[in-house]
Protein backbone atom coordinates (compact mmCIF):
# COMPACT_ATOMS: atom_id res chain seq x y z
CA UNK A 1 0.00 0.00 0.00
CA UNK A 2 0.93 3.65 -0.19
CA UNK A 3 2.83 5.28 2.63
CA UNK A 4 1.11 8.07 4.49
CA UNK A 5 3.00 11.27 5.33
CA UNK A 6 3.96 10.03 8.80
CA UNK A 7 5.42 6.78 7.47
CA UNK A 8 7.30 8.64 4.75
CA UNK A 9 8.78 11.15 7.22
CA UNK A 10 9.79 8.30 9.53
CA UNK A 11 11.41 6.39 6.65
CA UNK A 12 13.42 9.51 5.73
CA UNK A 13 14.56 9.95 9.35
CA UNK A 14 15.51 6.28 9.60
CA UNK A 15 17.47 6.48 6.35
CA UNK A 16 19.22 9.66 7.46
CA UNK A 17 20.14 8.28 10.90
CA UNK A 18 20.88 4.66 10.00
CA UNK A 19 22.27 4.87 6.44
CA UNK A 20 23.38 8.35 5.40
CA UNK A 21 25.02 9.73 8.55
CA UNK A 22 26.88 6.53 9.51
CA UNK A 23 28.39 6.44 6.00
CA UNK A 24 29.23 10.10 5.49
CA UNK A 25 32.98 9.74 5.96
CA UNK A 26 33.77 11.63 2.77
CA UNK A 27 31.43 14.54 3.59
CA UNK A 28 32.88 17.71 5.10
CA UNK A 29 31.74 19.01 8.49
CA UNK A 30 29.35 21.67 7.09
CA UNK A 31 27.59 18.97 5.05
CA UNK A 32 27.29 16.72 8.11
CA UNK A 33 25.94 19.69 10.08
CA UNK A 34 23.27 20.32 7.41
CA UNK A 35 22.22 16.67 7.57
CA UNK A 36 22.00 16.75 11.37
CA UNK A 37 20.00 20.01 11.14
CA UNK A 38 17.14 18.05 9.55
CA UNK A 39 16.72 16.28 12.90
CA UNK A 40 17.25 19.50 14.85
CA UNK A 41 14.49 21.26 12.91
CA UNK A 42 12.19 18.26 13.34
CA UNK A 43 12.82 18.29 17.09
CA UNK A 44 11.52 21.88 17.15
CA UNK A 45 8.14 20.84 15.75
CA UNK A 46 5.54 21.32 18.44
CA UNK A 47 4.07 18.07 19.76
CA UNK A 48 0.87 20.00 20.49
CA UNK A 49 0.06 19.77 16.76
CA UNK A 50 -0.23 16.01 17.12
CA UNK A 51 -2.23 16.22 20.35
CA UNK A 52 -5.30 17.27 18.39
CA UNK A 53 -5.51 13.79 16.92
CA UNK A 54 -3.57 14.19 13.67
CA UNK A 55 -1.32 11.25 14.60
CA UNK A 56 -3.18 9.55 17.42
CA UNK A 57 -1.33 6.24 17.18
CA UNK A 58 2.15 7.62 16.65
CA UNK A 59 4.86 9.13 18.78
CA UNK A 60 5.06 12.89 18.04
CA UNK A 61 7.54 13.78 15.30
CA UNK A 62 9.55 16.00 17.67
CA UNK A 63 10.07 13.03 20.00
CA UNK A 64 11.28 10.85 17.13
CA UNK A 65 13.78 13.54 16.10
CA UNK A 66 15.02 14.00 19.68
CA UNK A 67 15.55 10.24 19.96
CA UNK A 68 17.43 10.21 16.64
CA UNK A 69 19.73 13.00 17.89
CA UNK A 70 20.28 10.89 21.01
CA UNK A 71 21.23 7.90 18.82
CA UNK A 72 23.77 10.02 16.93
CA UNK A 73 25.34 11.29 20.18
CA UNK A 74 25.48 7.80 21.67
CA UNK A 75 26.80 6.15 18.51
CA UNK A 76 29.71 8.59 18.37
CA UNK A 77 30.96 7.29 21.69
CA UNK A 78 30.81 3.61 20.75
CA UNK A 79 33.13 3.68 17.76
CA UNK A 80 36.53 4.76 16.60
CA UNK A 81 35.00 5.96 13.32
CA UNK A 82 35.89 9.62 12.84
CA UNK A 83 32.72 10.43 10.91
CA UNK A 84 30.45 9.01 13.67
CA UNK A 85 32.38 10.95 16.31
CA UNK A 86 32.10 14.12 14.22
CA UNK A 87 28.35 13.60 13.75
CA UNK A 88 27.96 12.99 17.51
CA UNK A 89 29.82 16.22 18.25
CA UNK A 90 27.53 18.12 15.89
CA UNK A 91 24.36 16.48 17.26
CA UNK A 92 25.17 16.95 20.96
CA UNK A 93 24.79 20.75 21.21
CA UNK A 94 21.53 20.51 19.24
CA UNK A 95 20.21 17.79 21.54
CA UNK A 96 21.22 19.64 24.70
CA UNK A 97 19.73 22.96 23.56
CA UNK A 98 16.44 21.29 22.55
CA UNK A 99 16.22 19.44 25.88
CA UNK A 100 16.86 22.69 27.76
CA UNK A 101 14.27 24.53 25.64
CA UNK A 102 11.60 21.90 26.30
CA UNK A 103 12.23 22.09 30.05
CA UNK A 104 12.23 25.91 29.99
CA UNK A 105 8.96 25.95 28.01
CA UNK A 106 7.39 23.56 30.51
CA UNK A 107 8.55 25.65 33.47
CA UNK A 108 7.30 28.87 31.85
CA UNK A 109 3.91 27.35 30.97
CA UNK A 110 3.61 25.94 34.48
CA UNK A 111 4.49 29.29 36.06
CA UNK A 112 1.91 31.07 33.89
CA UNK A 113 -0.86 28.53 34.53
CA UNK A 114 -3.56 28.95 37.12
CA UNK A 115 -2.71 27.31 40.43
CA UNK A 116 -5.44 24.68 40.10
CA UNK A 117 -4.85 23.81 36.44
CA UNK A 118 -3.10 20.69 35.15
CA UNK A 119 -0.51 20.82 32.33
CA UNK A 120 -1.65 19.52 28.96
CA UNK A 121 -0.87 15.84 28.39
CA UNK A 122 1.28 16.56 25.31
CA UNK A 123 3.45 18.93 27.37
CA UNK A 124 3.99 16.30 30.09
CA UNK A 125 4.77 13.68 27.43
CA UNK A 126 7.30 16.02 25.82
CA UNK A 127 9.09 16.57 29.15
CA UNK A 128 9.04 12.83 29.88
CA UNK A 129 10.62 12.15 26.47
CA UNK A 130 13.39 14.65 27.27
CA UNK A 131 13.94 13.19 30.74
CA UNK A 132 14.22 9.65 29.33
CA UNK A 133 16.90 10.89 26.94
CA UNK A 134 18.78 12.81 29.65
CA UNK A 135 18.84 9.82 32.00
CA UNK A 136 19.93 7.42 29.24
CA UNK A 137 22.63 9.68 27.80
CA UNK A 138 26.18 8.66 28.60
CA UNK A 139 28.79 10.53 26.63
CA UNK A 140 32.21 9.53 25.47
CA UNK A 141 34.79 12.29 25.87
CA UNK A 142 35.38 12.23 22.10
CA UNK A 143 31.80 13.43 21.62
CA UNK A 144 31.40 15.63 24.70
CA UNK A 145 34.40 17.82 24.00
CA UNK A 146 32.40 19.47 21.23
CA UNK A 147 33.11 22.85 22.85
CA UNK A 148 36.67 22.57 21.60
CA UNK A 149 35.29 22.26 18.08
CA UNK A 150 33.74 25.72 18.13
CA UNK A 151 30.07 24.82 18.53
CA UNK A 152 28.80 28.01 20.13
CA UNK A 153 25.69 26.47 21.71
CA UNK A 154 27.83 24.04 23.69
CA UNK A 155 29.20 25.24 27.01
CA UNK A 156 31.92 23.12 28.55
CA UNK A 157 30.84 19.95 30.26
CA UNK A 158 27.17 19.93 29.39
CA UNK A 159 25.58 16.53 29.69
CA UNK A 160 23.60 14.66 32.25
CA UNK A 161 24.94 16.54 35.27
CA UNK A 162 24.24 20.04 33.99
CA UNK A 163 20.85 19.11 32.56
CA UNK A 164 19.85 17.62 35.89
CA UNK A 165 21.14 20.75 37.62
CA UNK A 166 19.08 22.85 35.20
CA UNK A 167 16.03 20.69 35.89
CA UNK A 168 16.45 21.03 39.66
CA UNK A 169 16.71 24.82 39.30
CA UNK A 170 13.64 24.94 37.06
CA UNK A 171 11.62 22.83 39.49
CA UNK A 172 12.82 24.83 42.50
CA UNK A 173 11.93 28.12 40.79
CA UNK A 174 8.45 26.85 40.06
CA UNK A 175 7.88 25.61 43.61
CA UNK A 176 6.24 22.33 44.52
CA UNK A 177 3.55 22.83 41.87
CA UNK A 178 6.16 22.50 39.13
CA UNK A 179 6.84 18.85 39.88
CA UNK A 180 5.45 16.50 37.31
CA UNK A 181 2.66 14.11 38.25
CA UNK A 182 4.18 10.84 39.36
CA UNK A 183 7.61 12.37 39.88
CA UNK A 184 9.31 11.40 43.11
CA UNK A 185 9.59 14.16 45.67
CA UNK A 186 13.04 15.75 45.77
Amino acid sequence: GEMNDWELELAVLDCLTDVVLPNCGSADEPTRARLVSVLTEGARRSPSNTAAGHEPNHEPFAHVCLRKLFVLCSRGGRTSDGAAISVGRIALPALVSRCEAVLEEYAAADAAAAADSRPERWRIDHVLCVLEIIFALTLDSRVSDAGARGHSSFEGNVGVASLLQFLRKALAAGGAGAAMPGAPAA
